[in-house]
């Protein structure tokens, strides 16, 4: 939430996920991330694209331009979502339209704004 200049406490950020995640199974999914995130914009009138550009900077850890497996993994498990490395192998298959192995900003605000 610091990366998109919102600054919460920790109790904030139990609330948030409870907040998040909406099919009540006790993990949050990265759909459930997503549309959070877009009532988040809406509510601080942040345009689709630039939600987008800053979770996209959220995953991209090493700032190379695209996310890779290991970015995206890491950030799921920082959300506390227990997937398997196919699991995310599978998402970023399924995002990676050029077939790069790797999830570039276009890939990624594309999938954003269908599921916001």
């Amino acid at each position: 939430m610091n990366a998109l200049g919102q600054h919460i406490t920790v109790s904030e950020a139990h609330e948030m996920i409870g907040e998040m995640e909406m099919n009540s199974d006790g993990e949050l999914g990265f759909d459930e991330f997503c549309q959070f995130m877009h009532g988040q914009a809406g509510a601080h009138e942040i345009e689709p694209e630039k939600l987008a550009k800053k979770m996209f900077e959220i995953f991209d850890k090493d700032k190379s331009g695209t996310i890779t497996t290991e970015e995206f993994l890491h950030v799921m498990e920082k959300m506390g979502e227990s997937l398997t490395r196919e699991d995310v192998e599978d998402i970023v298959l399924e995002l990676d339209k050029d077939g790069d192995g790797e999830i570039d900003a276009e890939e990624f605000e594309a999938f954003v704004k269908k599921h916001t």
